[in-house]
C-alpha cells in the first residue's frame, strides 16, 4: 500500500541511504511500477516514486500512473509518449535516472527522448569521483577525433545533462589537458 495510508507510519522523509542504514531495501524509481509518491512493495521494501525524479512534474506522473493503471504496462517508450499523450521531451528526466531501463538501455532512452539519437559517438571518463558520459555528435566527433583518441587527460566544454546516477556532456569542444604548469614532488608513503 501506500505510505501516507499506512497507519502510525509517519510521512516518507528519510533518503535513500538513510532508509538503507535502517535495513529498508530500496527499489528504485521504475516506470512500470511507481507511482507518484514512495510506496511499500510486498515484503517491505520501499519503492521510490516518480516524485523523486529530479525535474520531472507531478501533473505528468499522475498521467503516466493513470495511463499504466488503465492499460497495464508500458511495451516501448513510443507507446508510453502515445498512452500518456505526452512529448518526448518530458521523458528525459525519466531516461536519465533510468526509470525507462525496462524499456531502453539508459543511454539509449536519454538519447531518444532529448532527440539525438543519430550519429553520436560515446566517450565516458572517470576519476575516482565517478565518472561521466561524453557525447559527440558526429560532426564534433569528427572535429575532435584527434584530441579525443589521443590525450590522456581532456577538457570538454558542453551541456550537461544530469539526474540521479546518470550524467552526460553533450561535447561542443575538446581539448588536451595541459599539464606543463603542474609540479609535482614525489611522496614516500612508507
Amino acid at each position: 500500500g501506500r505510505l501516507r495510508d499506512q497507519p502510525l507510519i509517519p510521512p516518507v522523509t528519510y533518503p535513500p541511504n538513510d532508509a538503507r542504514r535502517h535495513g529498508i531495501q530500496i527499489l528504485r524509481t521504475y516506470i512500470q511500477h511507481s507511482t507518484w509518491d514512495s510506496s511499500l512493495e510486498p515484503g517491505g521494501a520501499l519503492r521510490l516514486g516518480l516524485r523523486m525524479v529530479r525535474g520531472f512534474g507531478e501533473a505528468v506522473g499522475k498521467v503516466i500512473v493513470r495511463a499504466r493503471a488503465l492499460e497495464g504496462p508500458f511495451r516501448s517508450v513510443e507507446e508510453l509518449l502515445k498512452r500518456a499523450g505526452l512529448p518526448k521531451r518530458a521523458l528525459v528526466p525519466l531516461a536519465a535516472s533510468g526509470a525507462l531501463d525496462s524499456l531502453y538501455e539508459r543511454r539509449e532512452a536519454l538519447w531518444r527522448a532529448s532527440g539525438a539519437a543519430q550519429g553520436v559517438v560515446f566517450v565516458t571518463v572517470e576519476d575516482e569521483t565517478g565518472h561521466v558520459d561524453i557525447s559527440f555528435s558526429r560532426g564534433a566527433f569528427h572535429r575532435f577525433q584527434e584530441v579525443v583518441r589521443l590525450s590522456t587527460a581532456l577538457v570538454v566544454r558542453g551541456k550537461l545533462l544530469a539526474d540521479g546516477r546518470a550524467r552526460n556532456v553533450v561535447a561542443v569542444h575538446a581539448a588536451p589537458l595541459d599539464f606543463s604548469g603542474l609540479r609535482s614532488t614525489s611522496h614516500d608513503f612508507h
